[in-house]
């Protein structure tokens, strides 16, 4: 059977002969019909070969099985793209299915996440993580009362010069400890009010 390759004439031939395309079995079900046709009709054309009383029925039945050829030929087009089609549209619903999944786990990380940083959060305020005391408010308070008390005698102290007084090269420590942040130790608190308390900057 010659083989027409073209996708556009196989579309064609689908039209014209009304073929099935969206369903797969539909399609297997026509295929495996149309081939038990062609094989009747080749054996029928070999029958009235050669025969001059049979030319017209040769004809036509050469007629009938080319048709049955590019039907065949379609009906094969039809089955590869419908199975690419469906195998395609599977996959894509099984990364639906993996990526709702995912969300899902993700969001439970996200609320234990959170939860536990609120805890963590009110544990440090209640000051019982790492035995610090005060609030953002009161240490607030302290710094600015001191800040002033120097700027009154003339000396600009900054939070800066602050960290440095207490041992350290940046203000890192001195801003977690404002914030009240978890991460500050009750070592960092204790070092900070001793320079808040001694004020070596008025000495």
């Amino acid at each position: 059977m010659p083989r027409r390759t073209h996708p556009l004439f196989l579309e064609q031939a689908i039209q014209k002969f009304s073929l099935p395309e969206q369903n797969l079995d539909e399609i297997k079900r026509y295929l495996r019909s149309e081939q038990h046709k062609n094989e009747s009709l080749a054996l029928k054309i070999a029958e009235a070969e050669g025969k001059l009383e049979k030319i017209s029925r040769f004809r036509e039945l050469s007629r009938q099985k080319e048709d049955s050829d590019l039907k065949i030929e379609a009906l094969e087009f039809a089955r590869s793209r419908r199975g690419f089609l469906d195998t395609l549209q599977q996959s894509r619903r099984r990364k639906r299915r993996s990526k709702g999944q995912s969300m899902s786990k993700r969001q439970k990380l996200v609320r234990a996440t959170t939860s536990a940083g609120v805890e963590e959060q009110r544990k440090s305020l209640l000051g019982k993580k790492g035995a610090i005391n005060g609030n953002t408010h009161e240490r607030q308070q302290l710094l600015n009362d001191y800040k002033q008390e120097c700027k009154d005698r003339g000396i600009r102290v900054t939070n800066v010069t602050i960290a440095q007084e207490a041992g350290w090269s940046d203000r890192t420590a001195v801003q977690r400890w404002l914030r009240n942040d978890p991460r500050s130790t009750s070592g960092e608190d204790a070092r900070i009010r001793r320079v808040l308390r001694e004020k070596p900057h008025l000495k």
